[in-house]
């Protein structure tokens, strides 16, 4: 019985730490400023216009010779540039098989590694941007590239009501469990599995995590 005792206070006790750990990662990105320093590509997770806007208007101002929009094929590169302009001199690397966070990084990895760059410029929405970060940087740790980042204001930037403040808290919570569930996906996918078989086993988890665990708030 004190055997089960001591196991038990043990794991609550780690299990409390890695939070801790969690809430002070997340608080650190969060107070990062955004980089707008020369990068050898710009990376757009997309999800919002917001980002897809700002990669474009980053590669007008040349900061990188490169740009991957994940995901994003040839003909969605169209309509981007139709609605956004040209990304001046930037070529475009294509990545149009993520669809999820965690496959953003996974298949940004494999062509940051491919093309051999030493820097990169993250480009998503500020709540958005540790979960991201953290699992680029995962998934580049033997690639030696430094991960710039551009965070991408919205309301949950700089609350300045009660309401907004609690969305926020929201926002902040949804992200860190979903980074849980990130790290459910990047396992499946290390221990064997194809991008359709790592999304199959991974939806009912993700299923669950948003009727059990999440709040609902508006993504932007």
């Amino acid at each position: 019985m004190r055997a089960l005792i001591k196991f038990t206070s043990t794991a609550i006790l780690f299990i409390l730490w890695l939070i801790f750990l969690q809430i002070t990662f997340f608080l650190w990105v969060y107070n990062l400023s955004s980089e707008y320093e020369d990068h050898d590509a710009i990376v757009v997770f997309a999800g919002s216009n917001d980002r897809i806007q700002r990669g474009y208007g980053l590669a007008q101002s040349d900061v990188a010779p490169k740009l991957i929009v994940s995901p994003a094929n040839r003909l969605l590169l169209g309509f981007y540039e139709r609605r956004y302009g040209q990304p001046g001199d930037a070529a475009y690397i294509i990545e149009d098989r993520a669809d999820t966070t965690f496959m953003n990084a996974c298949h940004t990895a494999k062509l940051i590694d491919e093309h051999g760059f030493e820097s990169v410029l993250l480009v998503t929405s500020d709540y958005h941007m540790p979960r991201s970060y953290f699992l680029l940087k995962l998934m580049t740790l033997t690639s030696g590239c430094r991960i710039g980042i551009h965070k991408v204001d919205t309301r949950y930037s700089s609350p300045h009501a009660w309401k907004d403040k609690v969305a926020c808290t929201k926002m902040a919570y949804n992200e860190m469990v979903q980074l849980w569930g990130s790290l459910v996906e990047c396992g499946l996918y290390y221990s064997g599995g194809t991008d359709e078989r790592v999304k199959m086993r991974s939806s009912g988890w993700s299923g669950w995590l948003r009727k059990h665990l999440l709040f609902e708030v508006r993504y932007e």
